[in-house]
């Protein structure tokens, strides 16, 4: 088994698409198009859970135009992204058992083409359904066996057959160690990367250099926004719900 420092999901899906389609030019272009329109209508979905009317469109059009055109070569990163967004697609229908079960094999997807991301995504949820899932007790233990099971039954089958083909240590190396070992000395591989590439921004001189920072104005400073916006509902939700209940305690 050669070295790969990444799961091999990537290689799984364009051999078979390349079984499929036999080894032609235009496979690659075809999985570029599917892949963004699979995002598009992805990203349209979860907007429509959130809003309304025309605007539903926006967000789709905004990643296809300024994030997914400025890097049109299809890694494994795409690919565990559009599984992570799965998840939260799923999950903001509701916890019901089906649509547990199906976030944990998305999961699973993601962990088996970038398998860091899809570790911190299987912690994300993990976390998630401990803080939501009431009553505790054996209610909640259901709720993350049916998370759980699948992601370690899917991830297990997909890497049993090279686990079978060069060992257990081989396999544990080259995608547990290496990469919390190694993988951080990289300042791309750290947040360092972040405000280091945010710093180039002020080095732009003509036009056409300045017309790139439309693109990474939506990336740099909105993503950020985004993430404190998501973190801000739920405290301010736990703060409205202590102020209603509490003349209740003081009765």
């Amino acid at each position: 088994m050669l070295f790969r420092s990444v799961a091999p999901g990537t290689d799984l899906i364009y051999a078979f698409g390349f079984r499929v389609f036999g080894i032609h030019a235009w496979v690659m272009p075809m999985w570029t198009i599917a892949t963004g329109l699979a995002f598009a209508l992805l990203i349209t979905h979860i907007a429509a859970q959130i809003i309304r009317g025309s605007s539903v469109w926006l967000p789709a059009l905004l990643f296809l135009v300024f994030d997914f055109n400025s890097a049109l070569d299809l890694t494994h990163q795409w690919f565990s992204t559009f599984a992570a967004l799965a998840v939260v697609a799923v999950l903001m229908g509701g916890l019901g058992g089906r649509r547990i079960v199906s976030a944990g094999l998305f999961c699973a997807v993601a962990i088996l083409f970038t398998q860091t991301k899809g570790a911190l995504v299987f912690a994300g949820v993990a976390l998630y359904l401990v803080a939501v899932t009431k009553p505790r007790g054996a209610h909640l233990a259901r709720q993350l066996a049916l998370f759980i099971v699948p992601v370690m039954v899917t991830v297990a089958c997909a890497l049993g057959y090279y686990v079978y083909k060069s060992g257990l240590q081989p396999v544990l190396f080259d995608l547990v160690i290496f990469p919390s070992r190694f993988m951080p000395l990289s300042e791309v591989n750290t947040p360092r990367t972040y405000l280091h590439q945010l710093a180039q921004l002020f080095y732009f001189r003509t036009p056409s250099e300045i017309a790139l920072l439309i693109p990474v104005f939506f990336i740099y400073p909105l993503v950020p926004y985004v993430y404190a916006a998501g973190l801000y509902q739920p405290w301010r939700m736990r703060a409205l719900f202590w102020v209603r209940i509490s003349p209740v305690w003081t009765r």
